[in-house]
Order: structure tokens, then sequence, then C-alpha cells
């Protein structure tokens, strides 16, 4: 969910619509709904619970608050499956990262400026089942930026959000 909204965002899309925001509970549904593949595509599930990508949708709108997506650009898109998106946010860079390739890997991130660590915090909350989170929280790490370049690692498909946090002075 992130992914597809942050590449949307990168490729000019302003509005980004979802498709619904409960589920549809499966009792009393006639036909067609039960064969809508996005009935279940939501942010709740049909018992009110809280999904994962409830969480992560939040942090995301929390993350990208106040970033002029105007400046908006994709850095990176599908080398060796890892993608990289830059926000500007408050005259500071946001990257987004991910890698599709399904392995383990770390994204090189060239980072200008006098910058000597970055944050790197992954979009899906810790917790297996979204309803069982009543507190989300997101798994960071500090990276250091070494000759320009932090080293972030990458799992799972899960983006995460790298930001500058201390320079030099």
């Amino acid at each position: 969910m992130v992914r597809r909204h942050v590449y949307a965002l990168a490729c000019g899309a302003r509005r980004i619509m979802w498709s619904g925001l409960k589920a549809i509970p499966d009792e009393g549904m006639n036909d067609a709904q039960v064969k809508d593949p996005l009935r279940r595509n939501t942010l709740i599930a049909g018992d009110g619970a809280k999904k994962l990508a409830y969480h992560a949708y939040r942090r995301m709108a929390e993350v990208l608050e106040g970033a002029d997506l105007s400046k908006t650009r994709l850095v990176q898109a599908n080398r060796g499956g890892t993608y990289a998106v830059q926000f500007l946010k408050q005259g500071k860079p946001l990257w987004v990262l991910w890698d599709d390739s399904g392995k383990e890997t770390v994204a090189q991130l060239t980072v200008s400026g006098k910058c000597d660590t970055v944050q790197a915090t992954r979009a899906l909350p810790n917790g297996a089942k979204g309803a069982d989170i009543t507190n989300a929280v997101f798994s960071q790490v500090v990276v250091p930026v070494k000759n320009g370049v932090a080293a972030i690692p990458l799992r799972d498909a899960i983006p995460v959000y790298v930001e500058t946090k201390t320079e030099i002075l």
C-alpha cells in the first residue's frame, strides 16, 4: 500500500483514492459483492479491527505531511528490485526506499550536505496483525553516513522512510 502511494506520487499523481475504508462483513452479501476482489482491500476489517494497512497508511500520512509534492522525484526505479523516491519536507530530503526482489539487500543512499547520520524507519508496524496493535511501534535504526553514503538495510519488500537526523557543525 505504501509502495503504491509513494510510487504514484513520484509519477505525478496528486490524488490517490483508497478502495474502501471498512470491509463488508461476509454475512448478507449478494453474489456480486462476494466476487468483488476489492471488498477486502480496506484499512479496517469487517469486524471493525484495524488492519496493518491502517497503521501503515496512518504513519505514511504523518511522515509525508508537509512535504512539497511538487518536488517529489523518483531517484531509482527497479534497479535490481530497489526503488527510491525523494520528497522535500521543510527544506530537508526525505526518502522512501524499498526492494521488490524478494531478498535482503542494502541500498546505498547518497546523502548530500553536512549530515553524519540518517534515521531509517520501517513503514510497517511491529506486530503480526493490525488488530493486536494498540500503540503502533515502527522499527527504527540510526545509520551512519560515510563519505556521503548511507547503507540502508531493506527486506521483505517493506518500505523504509529515511530522514536526515544530525548535522556536522
